[in-house]
């Protein structure tokens, strides 16, 4: 992994027992995250992002 420092810190690490998962674009830039269990609403949220991301790439 690279910079596992620094991806620590954007996720706000703190719990090796929770699940971190990051939506990340192109540019680098966190479009959506989340920590610990997974819920719908987790996963409804994290939908809705990655259709937002494909509408706005055209599908790319």
């Amino acid at each position: 992994m690279e910079n596992e420092a620094g991806w620590r810190a954007v996720a706000h690490y703190n719990n090796s027992d929770d699940a971190y998962v990051l939506l990340v674009d192109g540019a680098g830039t966190i479009r959506w995250q989340t920590r610990g269990d997974a819920t719908d609403a987790k996963y409804n949220g994290l939908r809705k992002q990655l259709q937002s991301l494909t509408e706005q790439t055209g599908g790319r």
